[in-house]
């Protein structure tokens, strides 16, 4: 892994191309710090928990996906992580969508029953709807690159 030479990374680049593990690592360190930063200006115990549970989410969600396409031996990671991972996420916003309005209903319940106050639940609660939402998709794009990896050319997935 080069962290400041980049004229070796380009002749690596050029000549031999890196290994999938070599591109797993910058996969992870590129996307590592986009979940570790939180943008409150007022952290807590729950911002701080949400922050590590989605660098955990990300990086084991990586790492199965870099195994289920074959792992060192796999061929095409960043090809297939990058490509399938955004079709999932596009497919699965209707769950998210689903989810957010059930929340929203029943925060407009409770609004109404608290005498028009807000409660500390509904942090909690899109908490919770987010990790659910990284969960299927992480879990989904593991079986698809599990499928692709697994398939033969011309063959049904």
């Amino acid at each position: 892994m080069y962290f400041w030479n980049i004229n070796k990374l380009k002749q690596q680049l050029i000549e031999t191309g890196l290994t999938e593990k070599q591109l797993l690592y910058y996969i992870l360190i590129h996307a590592f710090p986009s979940g570790s930063i939180s943008s409150e200006s007022e952290s807590d115990l729950w911002v701080y928990a949400a922050s590590i549970t989605a660098v955990l989410i990300f990086l084991i969600g990586t790492i199965l996906a870099f195994r289920a396409n074959g792992g060192n031996s796999g061929i095409k990671f960043a090809e297939r992580y990058f490509s399938i991972s955004f079709v999932v996420s596009i497919r699965l916003l209707p769950l998210l969508i689903s989810l957010g309005m059930l929340v929203a209903v029943y925060l407009g319940f409770t609004y109404k029953l608290n005498d028009n106050k807000w409660s500390d639940a509904p942090d909690f609660i899109w908490g919770i709807i987010i990790f659910i939402y990284c969960i299927a998709v992480y879990a989904r794009i593991i079986k698809h690159i599990g499928d692709v990896a697994k398939a033969k050319p011309n063959s049904d997935l």
